[in-house]
């Protein structure tokens, strides 16, 4: 498959292109020419006028900028600092302090923090409030920019200023460290195999999702898993061909997602190919608000195939394609464009953007009690061999890790939903076999 991937590299941009585009018809050039006529007499302006003496790098820079600002939130001018910062989110490796985060009124919420990381050591937890980072209000600079001031080069500080349910706010100074964000892990959750995707950067996820899979279905030892969940929750996006390798893994045929934009050369349809890993076990996606772009390709694509069911609460809704553009003309403003140029389509030909995609079953966070289901076993058969055991030579007491895992599981409403869906899944699917 070639590399295809959020954010594209297109080819370089010619000076006549910069001018006006070729294929504006004569009435459209000429006013795209009296506009930029329009454009020099102001700049011409600024310089002549303004109080203080500005150069014409600053003020062109200032433009260019302006101009991709007036664009959707995705479309920017990158500066050499920025594209760096890209590269290291392709690498999969950047400073930071090791903690996801999502958006939330007043800051950024902790999800978790990293095994290991500046975060867990500082003791940040889960649902911490981070409301300024050293000692700017996140309210004023925006989600995407307080991430991008939380990270920085190795071995420098950040202060977080932190809002805690029964604590209140206090500051807290961490020194970042280089991160190696595992992208992919996985667990056994009784026989329901477990796999979580916490972005789509790493380039190597799929096969590393397969591998995963395959180590826990064969530590059953033989025993057929119930099924599979597959966490998307606060997944923020990545690379494309790895949200089509991912779906592939878990379909053996069909369209995984289509992008459509005015360039007949981005309208493009991505398709599965046969061979799906788990001989289509019964399987459930977690999704939420955090669930944004290349996640959401994914969900997209195993509900309208009805491959999973979808269970959590609406995802984020970015359904948008970036290319991002090196220009040789602007090397010494900036080091690319970056720009919306398509839409990204459900095979049932929905448009993701600014919609997000809905769970089959809707499950807000909070705390569920384990769903018991009917089910045939052995004491129902007629005749079967009764147990000798004494009520005594029965009790054993489970052990400290196995309570832990279930107190985990408790915890968290959609899993444990997702859980009980698998449960309702395999037992239809064991009495729609059982002989009449």
């Amino acid at each position: 498959m070639t590399r295809f991937c959020l954010l594209m590299v297109g080819l370089l941009l010619s000076p006549l292109c910069l001018a006006a585009p070729v294929d504006q018809k004569p009435a459209k050039q000429e006013e795209t020419y009296e506009y930029l006529k329009m454009f020099g007499n102001v700049l011409d302006f600024i310089k002549r006028t303004y109080v203080e003496e500005v150069d014409t790098k600053t003020l062109i820079q200032g433009a260019i900028k302006g101009m991709f600002e007036s664009l959707d939130p995705h479309s920017m001018a990158i500066d050499t600092s920025s594209m760096e910062k890209m590269k290291e989110e392709m690498d999969g490796t950047y400073g930071g302090i090791g903690v996801e985060i999502s958006p939330k009124e007043g800051g950024v919420e902790v999800v978790t923090p990293l095994d290991g990381s500046p975060g867990e050591k500082a003791g940040l937890k889960s649902k911490d409030l981070i409301t300024h980072v050293d000692g700017t209000s996140i309210k004023l600079i925006g989600y995407m920019e307080a991430v991008n001031r939380m990270r920085g080069k190795v071995d420098t500080d950040v202060t977080l200023t932190i809002q805690r349910e029964g604590t209140g706010m206090f500051n807290v100074t961490l020194t970042r460290k280089k991160l190696d964000r595992r992208s992919v892990s996985g667990r056994l959750e009784g026989d329901v195999i477990y796999l979580r995707i916490s972005s789509f950067m790493d380039k190597n996820g799929h096969q590393k999702l397969r591998d995963k899979f395959t180590e826990l279905r064969d530590s059953l030892k033989g025993k057929a898993p119930t099924g599979i969940v597959l966490d998307l929750r606060n997944n923020p996006g990545g690379v494309l061909d790895e949200a089509i390798a991912v779906v592939d893994l878990f379909m053996n045929r069909g369209e995984v997602v289509t992008s459509k934009g005015r360039d007949p050369k981005s309208i493009q349809r991505f398709d599965a190919n046969p061979g799906d890993i788990s001989n289509n076990l019964p399987m459930v996606v977690l999704i939420n608000g955090g669930t944004a772009s290349a996640p959401e390709i994914v969900a997209g694509a195993l509900k309208d195939h009805g491959r999973a069911v979808l269970v959590g609460e609406k995802t984020f809704g970015k359904g948008s394609v970036q290319t991002v553009m090196p220009i040789n003309e602007a090397k010494k403003l900036f080091a690319a464009f970056r720009i919306t140029t398509a839409r990204y389509y459900t095979p049932s030909g929905t448009s993701i953007q600014a919609k997000g995609i809905e769970p089959d079953i809707y499950v807000p966070m909070g705390i569920v009690e384990e769903l018991v289901l009917p089910s045939i076993g052995e004491v129902d058969l007629p005749k079967s061999l009764k147990n000798t055991q004494t009520p005594d030579e029965q009790k054993k007491e489970p052990s400290k890790e196995s309570n832990a895992l279930v107190d985990s599981i408790k915890k968290d409403y959609q899993l444990q939903s997702g859980l009980n869906v698998l449960k309702t899944i395999a037992w239809q699917r064991k009495s729609l076999k059982a002989p009449a």
